[in-house]
């Protein structure tokens, strides 16, 4: 299947404060929260990232309702050692979760297949996986993202 939930970044794309630092280790089946970007193909293969909704009619209807940026639940799949993590090749050697959200889109309206592993388990920045429940935003944001100045040929004749 194309397309699996995506984790906080891609090679190629990791945010400038993920810096070498003190990792700490993980072991299968521990419960984790992991911080997650839409923008971001964190699988390297090209396919489409997905975004987590509360209901399916928010991944269906336009305009998508979606967390783009937000901390995600997951279980922690195999183990893992900061001293086999290299920060220039987080998507191989990173922190391999589960995402445990059972409903996930992507901008044209397609869900995910969360039945199969492969499209539910990524590998994550060490940086952005905390052990327990994920920490509280001090700030939040509600961002709108609609159109734009050049037309959207994928959605120009839909409602909404």
């Amino acid at each position: 299947m194309k397309g699996r939930a995506q984790p906080a970044g891609s090679a190629a794309s990791w945010p400038v404060h993920h810096i070498p630092g003190n990792y700490s280790r993980f072991s299968p089946g521990e419960e984790v929260s992991i911080f997650y970007r839409n923008e971001y193909d964190g699988s390297g293969d090209g396919a489409e990232a997905y975004f987590p909704v509360e209901h399916g009619r928010h991944g269906q209807a336009m305009p998508r309702f979606g967390k783009t940026e937000c901390w995600q639940q997951a279980v922690v799949v195999e183990e893992f050692g900061p001293e086999k993590f290299d920060m220039y090749n987080p998507m191989a050697t990173g922190v391999k979760v589960r995402l445990l959200h059972p409903l996930w889109y992507n901008r044209h309206g397609h869900l995910l297949d969360c039945s199969s592993p492969k499209n539910t388990e990524v590998r994550v920045h060490p940086a952005d996986i905390t052990r327990g429940p994920a920490p509280r935003p001090k700030t939040s944001f509600v961002v709108i993202r609609w159109g734009g100045h050049y037309r959207t040929p994928d959605y120009n004749e839909l409602a909404g």
